[in-house]
């Protein structure tokens, strides 16, 4: 029996190529702070509507329907992002950072064509209607750490599948390490749940953790039995599977074996706003090939981790990089995105539910860090305009039943002293 495949090199790179693979099997972080939404009642104040939050900062947004709002308790900004700007372009609103090494150049719209001082003439796609078949292929996935809960039944795997569903999340990227007690019951629990709800998943098979490497005949035997099941994604008509690489976009891609790519590098360098130059030395190695191949783009709301026994200890600056990273996805429209989390709680980019059970990397025998710092630290509200903001990269329109604001902060401010924790702002391999 030959297997027909969509194979994907997931390869690891920052945007000055120094990032290391940050999501072994179990590793897991903390939040700068919690994410919270809610549904407001807007006031009218001379044609515009006027939300105000309790840290005295307000937006004051545009009378057209608005479809993300983006709030930050330093800072007082009139947004004038609406959803009949967003069909068109990104008008008036920024993409901040895309293609601009650092310096924060505007992007003007959304099929203009931009050229950086490394990668030259990168054409973002062109606005699509929902009729056409492309916009079919595009979808959304987000990573699930399957080791996190060996104990969930079908049922516990159903809740789960349900909220992302209503985030219109397609699949989930399930994590699985080699040698994970419950691997099998956890991933039987799994499909059986995504067939009940008309979900989908597939295989992303961790090499960094775990007990060794997934050895070969394992991996086939794990796709031969799930990858023909109604609940396994298939792109293309194949089943779909990224693998892990260390190298660069080019090196990979020069193996001859991979069909397209997808990179890991979600957060930004240093104190400097996230940029889109990675993402187009992406797609610039891609359409040198003869035939353009796909690009999953990752996106991650932010990271940090102090896990002494995964040897993780760091932070990327994620701040407004959400917001950011969702207006480059807008603006590149990739072939695919991959949410960087639904449930690593040890490196706190998770953007699901908060699971009590699902807490194996704060123990002292796996990560070991000075405390749990996911508990009582929910991030629900990312969730809260993903539809909108999905449904947007797909079809370049999305429909607005309600209007809402969400918010998120930091804990402690930014410029606060700490004389212990030997926390880095960038992974050790970056210095």
């Amino acid at each position: 029996m030959e297997l027909c495949r969509i194979f994907f090199f997931a390869v690891v790179v920052s945007t000055y190529g120094k990032m290391t693979h940050a999501s072994s099997g179990l590793t897991s972080s903390i939040s700068h702070g919690a994410s919270e939404s809610g549904v407001l009642t807007p006031t009218s104040v001379n044609g515009s509507y006027l939300y105000r939050t309790s840290r005295a900062t307000s937006q004051n947004l545009a009378s057209t329907t608005s479809l993300v709002l983006k709030n930050t308790h330093s800072t007082h900004n009139s947004i004038q992002l609406s959803s009949s700007q967003i069909v068109a372009s990104v008008g008036s609103h920024t993409v901040k950072g895309s293609f601009s090494n650092g310096t924060n150049t505007r992007v003007p719209h959304l099929n203009s064509t931009y050229s950086s001082t490394n990668f030259t003439h990168v054409q973002s796609k062109p606005a699509l209607t929902n009729s056409e078949d492309e916009s079919n292929t595009r979808s959304v996935f987000t990573h699930f750490m399957v080791g996190n809960v060996p104990s969930w039944d079908i049922s516990a795997w159903e809740a789960d599948i349900k909220l992302a569903m209503e985030a219109h999340i397609d699949a989930f990227a399930l994590n699985v390490a080699f040698g994970d007690e419950g691997n099998q019951n956890s991933v039987a629990n799994a499909f059986s749940a995504a067939e009940l709800q008309g979900f989908k998943w597939f295989f992303s098979f961790d090499y960094a953790g775990g007990i060794s490497a997934w050895p070969l005949g394992t991996v086939v035997d794990y796709i031969r039995q799930y990858s023909s099941t109604s609940a396994y994604f298939q792109y293309l008509g194949c089943f779909f599977m990224p693998d892990w690489s260390s190298l660069g976009a080019k090196a990979a891609l020069e193996l001859g074996q991979a069909d397209g790519l997808f990179s890991w590098a979600a957060w930004p360098y240093g104190p400097f706003d996230m940029d889109a130059d990675v993402d187009a030395s992406y797609l610039q190695f891609l359409n040198e090939t003869g035939t353009p191949l796909p690009y999953m783009m990752p996106v991650s709301p932010w990271s940090f981790k102090n896990l002494p026994g995964y040897d993780k200890n760091w932070i990327w600056r994620g701040d407004d990089l959400w917001f950011d990273r969702w207006e480059e996805v807008w603006y590149i429209r990739p072939d695919l995105v991959e949410i960087i989390t639904w449930n690593d709680f040890g490196e706190s980019h998770y953007i699901g539910p908060l699971h009590s059970e699902a807490y194996e990397a704060f123990d002292a025998d796996t990560g070991n860090p000075p405390y749990n710092y996911a508990i009582d630290m929910p991030h629900d509200g990312w969730r809260l305009f993903l539809p909108n903001i999905i449904d947007t990269y797909k079809y370049g329109t999305a429909s607005v039943a309600q209007e809402g604001l969400v918010t998120w902060y930091r804990l402690y401010p930014a410029n606060a002293p700490c004389s212990s924790g030997n926390t880095s702002a960038n992974t050790h391999t970056q210095f």
